[in-house]
């Protein structure tokens, strides 16, 4: 009877009765880390010249990437945040601007009844311009509201 030495029992790396699933699966983690470790050095050799190798430092694997759908969708999601906060700071400088207009016009208005005699507009009467503002500021306040609902749909995740 001739015994091969490691095909049973103790011994060697062979698939013997000793070699258990446990042994098996720490042989392969130590031979994933070997070669990662190994990636990096040659890594860093190309990186920073032949000194790099002594220099290199075996660190633990990063953490697998989120999957592509994932990245897009949270891309997708900062983009549109970005573009609504973009939006409305626009709207609030066109707000302002308007504000400011409409407070000079009154002011020049109040200020021409005051000089005027006879002749002077009523005050219970609007102007095409004072109108056409008005409907301005409505459609600023429903694009207002429509962002602040957008922001909200996405700072939520659906």
């Amino acid at each position: 009877m001739v015994l091969q030495w490691g095909a049973m029992g103790k011994g060697g790396r062979g698939l013997g009765p000793s070699d258990t699933d446990a042994q098996r699966e720490a042989r392969a983690r130590k031979e994933r880390e070997r070669a990662y470790g190994l990636q990096i050095e040659l890594q860093a050799m190309r990186e920073g010249g032949s000194n790099a190798k002594n220099n290199a430092k075996v660190t633990a694997p990063p953490p697998p990437p989120p999957s592509q759908q994932i990245l897009l969708a949270r891309e997708r999601r900062q983009k549109a945040l970005v573009y609504a906060r973009e939006i409305e700071e626009q709207k609030r400088q066109r707000q302002r601007q308007l504000q400011v207009r409409l407070d000079a016009e009154a002011h020049e208005r109040a200020k021409n009844e005051a000089d005027a005699c006879e002749g002077s507009v009523s005050s219970s009467k609007v102007s095409p311009r004072e109108y056409k503002l008005m409907n301005m500021l409505l459609i600023h306040e429903q694009n207002k509201m429509a962002v602040e609902n957008i922001r909200k749909i996405y700072e939520s995740g659906s």
